[in-house]
């Protein structure tokens, strides 16, 4: 801009609104809580450090997209290690470790959720894709510590199978078929992700003459709120979501868990995931 625009009648109004209308703003929001204080100690969140505010503040002025490397080259680096340092703190492989970084505990807990609903139904994605492709001779790993072929399990069998054994079976798929991207491909035509609820329960009804089974989640009874707006957001179904009672020191009850446990799988109602939870927000 040239000096003289400057001098604009125009520009000096629109300076002058812009001045006006900022203090009227910071003299509102000063009449709010004070969660910007790391001394606040009147919500979940306080007493943060400096270095995270200067990192936080630092950061924020190259307004970083982590949604692809090629928009962050550099935090999405960053992003990896600290998902790496995270899991080696509580004892996961950093090999294996998928995580990342979100905006605050419901996005993580919606994600979680995502990733589990997922996971669980992986196995039945992988046989209609198996079969599609002409891809046979696959067989998973079962609970009981053996292999099962997987054309001849049932949907119980398969709403059974462990995460780590069925991401071993999409890896074994994509690899029998020699294409990564038609392998992706043809497990996304036939994921729940894909088919949605509807369509995913219908042609489970026409295969094995059983329709979806509703998948519930277990969580203890001081889970956060966010949990059930997650499951109705999912799709699981807000009464799919099962507090399990607590211990006099707010610990899930072992003994109450593996009752609810036992009265599910006598129904046939599959698990989609059993949340723990380290620190409530009450707690």
């Amino acid at each position: 801009m040239r000096e003289m625009d400057r001098l604009a009648p125009e520009y000096q109004h629109s300076l002058s609104m812009l001045s006006t209308e900022l203090m009227g703003l910071l003299g509102e929001l000063k009449a709010g809580v004070p969660f910007f204080s790391p001394r606040y100690v009147g919500h979940m969140s306080s007493d943060l450090t400096m270095p995270s505010l200067i990192g936080y503040f630092a950061t924020m002025l190259y307004n970083p997209n982590n949604v692809a490397a090629e928009a962050s080259p550099v935090t999405t680096r960053m992003e990896l290690e600290v998902a790496d340092q995270l899991a080696r703190m509580i004892g996961y492989d950093p090999a294996k470790q998928w995580g990342h970084l979100t905006s605050g505990g419901t996005v993580a807990n919606f994600e979680a959720l995502w990733v589990a609903r997922n996971v669980k139904y992986l196995p039945v994605a992988v046989r209609w894709a198996a079969k599609e492709a002409g891809v046979g001779g696959l067989s998973v790993g079962t609970p009981a510590g053996g292999r099962a072929p997987l054309e001849g399990m049932d949907l119980w069998a398969l709403l059974n199978v462990a995460p780590e054994d069925a991401m071993n079976l999409a890896d074994a798929f994509r690899a029998r078929l020699g294409d990564a991207g038609a392998a992706v491909e043809a497990l996304a035509r036939h994921s729940l992700a894909g088919l949605g609820y509807q369509e995913f329960g219908r042609r489970l009804s026409q295969q094995f003459g059983d329709a979806l089974q509703d998948g519930a989640v277990l969580v203890p009874s001081t889970a956060h709120p966010s949990r059930e707006k997650i499951c109705r957001a999912l799709g699981i179904g807000g009464r799919q979501l099962i507090h399990v009672p607590m211990d006099p020191r707010f610990r899930m009850d072992p003994a109450a868990l593996e009752a609810t446990v036992h009265a599910l799988a006598d129904r046939k109602q599959p698990i989609i995931a059993c949340v723990s939870v380290i620190g409530t927000t009450r707690e």
